[in-house]
């Protein structure tokens, strides 16, 4: 399970069935940050980012995609867990369990469907990232960085970049294929989506090479 998710499902999990003081508020700030971009805080993260040695880290592109990503997967997460039927939980608090086994054991499983499709949709937004991984990746380059390094303003590298773009979608239609398994609806999204992709490729290359060959 992606570890967002779970930190995500732990935060909405304590919004939707616990109570404590300044819930409502500090929910409606978590809602609050969705409203900030990430591209906005780019500059300040680098500061920080190269004060403490993290820039060009696995650990610096993974903190910055989890910030940024926990406050949408809590808000979707708290819209599912909320709903989840009232009665099953009272009965296990009845039964005198807490709310940590109340979770793993009644709403984790549960909650399984949107954790799959969270975790799906947030999978194919990082794979596709280019902006955070080509300003806090140095040494660690994720592939989408590696195919933009092959472009350049007067020529590109066509031979490198078209089998790695096929080698970047091979991940996104296996993921959509385990993930249509668990949850079918993002699941087969994303399976279509990689299809699309894949067929969009084959047409840009088959293009570029009949425009090279006349």
């Amino acid at each position: 399970m992606d570890r967002r998710a779970l930190i995500a499902a732990f935060a909405a999990y304590a919004f939707a069935w616990m109570k404590f003081p300044g819930r409502r508020a500090v929910f409606m700030m978590v809602v609050a940050l969705q409203v900030v971009p990430l591209q906005i805080a780019l500059v300040p993260i680098l500061r920080d980012y190269s004060a403490l040695h993290l820039n060009g880290t696995f650990l610096g592109i993974w903190l910055a995609h989890s910030g940024f990503g926990l406050a949408l997967a809590t808000f979707l997460l708290y819209n599912y867990i909320s709903g989840l039927p009232r009665e099953i939980l009272e009965s296990a608090f009845v039964d005198g369990a807490s709310h940590f086994t109340a979770f793993t054991q009644l709403v984790l499983p549960l909650s399984v469907p949107a954790l799959a499709a969270f975790a799906i949709f947030q999978f194919l937004w990082v794979w596709n990232d280019l902006l955070v991984a080509l300003t806090f990746a140095r040494e660690t380059q994720p592939i989408t960085v590696a195919i933009f390094t092959q472009m350049r303003q007067f020529s590109a590298n066509i031979e490198l970049i078209a089998p790695a773009a096929f080698v970047s979608l091979a991940i996104p239609l296996v993921v959509g294929g385990v993930g249509s398994a668990v949850s079918p609806e993002p699941g087969t999204y994303l399976l279509f989506l990689g299809l699309y992709d894949v067929v969009f490729a084959i047409l840009s290359w088959a293009s570029f090479e009949y425009v090279v060959t006349e």
